[in-house]
């Protein structure tokens, strides 16, 4: 957090870019959603992409309050450089484009809470949704809502482990299976 150069005070909100035909119209559609709050959003594009997407919409954007910021592996400038599991675990929620992300998974074992924006729907991520690993949200009003719920919380109480059914101790298991 210090290193970032951010404020332990504002709620820390990590949006992890994904890759595909629908992302940018996702990303758009995230940056709408984005309340002119007393937040820190962070921006983290997908390698795949090195952020062309988010650095083209995000010039051009101006907030009064919120700050926006592209975090990535590959800036030089110590500010700007983290790594994703790094911001995932100051974040205070976690938001995405694709609800089959490994993003959403390694924030859930983190116990925090995953927000997703997509105009489109699949099995897969209504699944995810009944299963409380992650929320669809829609709007703005639906953002700040869980905000205001999980700011100074950090993280969700449900365990992504339970949820899926998988044992805590999976590799032991398999170890002494293989061993048998």
């Amino acid at each position: 957090i210090q290193r970032l150069g951010l404020n332990a005070q504002l709620p820390i909100i990590v949006y992890t870019g994904v890759y595909g035909e629908y992302y940018e119209d996702c990303f758009k559609m995230f940056l709408e959603l984005v309340p002119d709050e007393a937040i820190q959003v962070l921006i983290v594009p997908h390698p795949r992409y090195k952020g062309i997407v988010e650095q083209k919409h995000c010039t051009v954007l101006k907030f009064d309050v919120a700050q926006l910021s592209i975090i990535s592996e590959w800036e030089v400038n110590p500010e700007k450089n983290a790594k994703t599991i790094e911001l995932l675990s100051i974040a205070d929620v976690v938001i995405t484009a694709d609800a089959t992300s490994t993003i959403v998974f390694q924030a859930n074992a983190l116990k925090k809470k995953v927000l997703y924006v997509n105009p489109s729907s699949s099995k897969v991520s209504d699944g995810l949704c009944v299963r409380k690993l992650l929320q669809k949200i829609n709007n703005s009003e639906e953002f700040s809502v869980h905000l205001v719920k999980e700011a100074g919380q950090g993280s969700h109480s449900e365990d992504v482990f339970e949820l899926l059914g998988i044992p805590r101790n999976g590799a032991q298991l398999l170890w002494e299976e293989f061993l048998r």
